[in-house]
């Protein structure tokens, strides 16, 4: 019956993974906390050293510019370019 296909889909807002598979990115320079947190490899730590850099420095401009966030090397810049929308000289 319909009824047991509705009781399998999750309520509740989508995750920045279930989003990222409808083809929808995160704006690294206008995300909450939350949607920050939600991208891989991000701890709640790294969430909020980037909105303290956002802050300083008002934009990213460039994904190179996530480099100057504490607790983002190369490797997880790499990591989380996939899930973020396109910066605007890119």
């Amino acid at each position: 019956p319909a009824s047991d296909c509705a009781a399998a889909v999750p309520h509740g807002p989508l995750t920045v993974k279930q989003n990222f598979l409808l083809g929808k990115r995160v704006d690294i320079n206008l995300a909450s906390l939350a949607e920050i947190e939600g991208l891989p490899g991000i701890s709640r730590k790294v969430a909020e050293s980037v909105i303290e850099t956002r802050k300083r420095m008002g934009r990213f401009r460039k994904p190179q510019d996530l480099l100057q966030v504490k607790g983002i090397k190369e490797k997880r810049l790499k990591k989380i370019l996939p899930f973020l929308v396109k910066f605007p000289n890119n």
